[in-house]
């Protein structure tokens, strides 16, 4: 499911940026290639098309964005992989404190976009399911289950 979550946060995240896939070995997530944009141009473009006040950024702002690995949900055990992979930016939720440091340490971009980032390709995770040839019904929920106050 995360792997598919994965995909689904790609084609959102970059409405306006081709996503060539190329580590589909990457594990739960996805590596591709977007359009070279600085990080706080993507991050503001990011903000604006999810409505979103704040993310948690880790990392140099002017950096130069063009090869991204996303894993939905707590990624942040995957920040090693995402080195292996030489990414420019690794976006995931729920990053650790001590995982940001370790990020930060090595000179790895992270976009903490929240574990509930992933309620926004839900839509796009049910077409992929329909398009495999799944006929049992798909119900998406709409129950928020999100702790988490905004204070």
């Amino acid at each position: 499911m995360k792997l598919l979550t994965g995909f689904a946060l790609a084609t959102l995240l970059f409405t306006s940026c081709h996503v060539d896939v190329i580590d589909e070995d990457f594990g739960l997530g996805v590596v591709g290639i977007i359009k070279r944009k600085r990080a706080d141009d993507l991050i503001a473009d990011i903000k604006l098309e999810f409505g979103l006040e704040t993310l948690r950024y880790i990392g140099n702002l002017t950096d130069t964005i063009e090869k991204v690995a996303i894993i939905g949900g707590s990624g942040s055990s995957h920040i090693y992989q995402a080195i292996d992979n030489d990414v420019d930016l690794f976006i995931t939720g729920d990053v650790t404190y001590h995982r940001a440091l370790d990020a930060k340490n090595l000179g790895l971009n992270v976009l903490d976009v929240g574990h509930y980032f992933e309620s926004h390709g839900i839509q796009e995770v049910k077409q992929v399911l329909i398009s495999k040839g799944i006929t049992l019904p798909i119900k998406v929920s709409n129950i928020n289950t999100n702790p988490y106050k905004k204070v």
